[in-house]
C-alpha cells in the first residue's frame, strides 16, 4: 500500500472517529510530521478513491496508524504504568479485563491521556440448602450434599436465609 493511501485510509477513519471534517482530521488530529512531508491536496485524489471502497475496518487495517508512523521512521513504545501494591492488592485474584489508554492527545489541553482500569467478577456458588417441617412439625434444613429422605419443600442460599424464616439445620452425620 502506498504512503499516501495509507493517510487517506488514516484520515478517512479518523473522520469517522471524531465525526468532523476532512480539514478538520488534517489540522487536528494527524500527526504534525505527516502534515509536514505531505500535503492534503496531494491525499485528496486517494480520499475520493477510498470513498468509494467501503470504509469499515478490517483485520489488515488494525496497525493503520503504527504502519503509517514506522514508514516515516517512528516507533511507539508502550510502557506499563506503575501500578501501586494497594491498588493490586484490592482487584480480584480471578479472571478480569484490564485496559490501558496511553499517549492519547488531548488537543484543546496540549496534553495526553494516560490511563488505566480494572474490571473483574467472580461468581460464588453457594450449596443449595433444603427446607421442610417434618411430621412432628419441626421446620428443617439441609444442604443438597446430604441426601436425606425428607420432602424439599423451599429452598434457600445461606443459613441465615433459612434461620430467619423458622428452620434449624440438620445434620448429614447424625440423621
Amino acid at each position: 500500500m502506498k504512503t499516501y493511501e495509507i493517510i487517506a485510509q488514516t484520515v478517512l477513519l479518523q473522520q469517522q472517529i471524531f465525526n468532523c471534517s476532512v480539514d478538520q482530521v488534517w489540522e487536528k488530529h494527524i500527526h504534525p510530521r505527516i502534515r509536514e512531508v505531505h500535503s492534503l491536496e496531494n491525499i485528496r485524489p486517494y480520499l475520493e478513491e477510498r470513498k468509494k471502497q467501503s470504509l469499515h475496518p478490517t483485520p489488515s487495517r488494525k496497525n493503520l496508524h503504527n504502519q503509517t508512523l514506522s514508514s516515516f521512521g517512528y516507533t511507539y513504545k508502550f510502557a506499563l504504568p506503575l501500578i501501586t501494591e494497594e491498588t493490586w492488592d484490592n482487584t480480584i485474584d480471578d479472571v478480569g479485563i484490564v485496559a490501558f489508554v496511553q499517549g492519547l492527545p488531548v488537543h484543546r489541553l496540549d496534553m495526553e491521556y494516560n490511563q488505566y482500569a480494572f474490571a473483574a467478577s467472580r461468581l460464588l456458588k453457594n450449596e443449595t440448602l433444603y427446607a421442610t417441617t417434618l411430621e412432628d412439625g419441626q421446620r428443617v434444613f439441609w444442604p443438597s450434599s446430604c441426601d436425606l429422605p425428607y420432602s424439599k419443600t423451599e429452598t434457600y442460599s445461606t443459613r441465615q436465609q433459612a434461620a430467619e424464616n423458622g428452620y434449624r439445620e440438620l445434620s448429614c452425620i447424625n440423621t
